[in-house]
C-alpha cells in the first residue's frame, strides 16, 4: 500500500511539474479535446438519430414494395380480365360478322338464282313471242301476196282492198 501511495504521489507531482511547465498549452489542449469530444459525441447522437431515420426508412420501403408488389399484382390481374374480355368480345364480333357474311351469302345465292331465273323465263318468252312474229310476218306476207295476186288478176272491188288495208294496218301495229 506503501508503494501505491508514493505512486501516487508521485503522479500527482508529475502532473504538478507538468502544469507548471505546460500548464497553458496543457489546459488548450485539454479545452480543444473536451471541444472535440463533444462534437463527437454530438455527431454520434447525429448518427444514432440518422441510424434510427434509415431504420425507419427502409421499414417504409418495404411497406411500400409490399404496395407496390400489391398493386402490380391487381394491375396485373386486371389487365389479364380487359385482355380475356377483349379476346373475347373479338371472337364474338368475328363470329357475328362470320355469320352476317354467311347470310349475305346465301342470300346473294338466293337473288342470284332467282334472278338467272328471271332471265330464262324471259328468254322463253321473247322466243315465244319471236315466233309468234315471225308467224304473223309470214301470215301477213301470205295475206300481202294474196291481196298483190287478186290486184293484180283484178277480183277486188275498193272495199274489199280497203278492209284488207285497214285489216293489214291493224296487224302490223301488233307486229310492232
Amino acid at each position: 500500500m506503501k508503494e501505491k501511495k508514493v505512486e501516487m504521489t508521485t503522479i500527482s507531482e508529475l502532473e504538478r511539474l507538468r502544469d507548471i511547465l505546460y500548464g497553458e498549452q496543457t489546459r488548450a489542449t485539454d479545452e480543444k479535446l473536451n471541444t472535440i469530444n463533444k462534437h463527437v459525441t454530438v455527431l454520434e447522437g447525429n448518427l444514432k438519430g440518422l441510424e434510427g431515420g434509415l431504420k425507419v426508412l427502409e421499414k417504409n420501403l418495404k411497406v411500400l414494395d409490399g404496395s407496390l408488389q400489391a398493386l402490380n399484382e391487381q394491375i396485373n390481374g386486371k389487365i389479364s380480365a380487359l385482355d380475356s374480355e377483349s379476346k373475347q368480345n373479338l371472337n364474338q364480333q368475328t363470329d357475328e360478322i362470320k355469320r352476317l357474311a354467311d347470310q349475305q351469302n346465301q342470300n346473294l345465292k338466293k337473288e342470284r338464282l332467282d334472278l338467272v331465273g328471271q332471265i330464262e323465263s324471259l328468254r322463253e318468252q321473247l322466243q315465244k313471242e319471236s315466233k309468234q312474229t315471225q308467224k304473223r310476218e309470214e301470215n301477213l306476207k301470205k295475206e300481202l301476196l294474196d291481196l298483190i295476186g287478186k290486184l293484180e288478176s283484178g277480183k277486188v272491188t275498193r272495199s274489199e282492198l280497203g278492209d284488207a288495208l285497214v285489216e293489214l294496218g291493224k296487224l302490223v301495229q301488233h307486229v310492232e
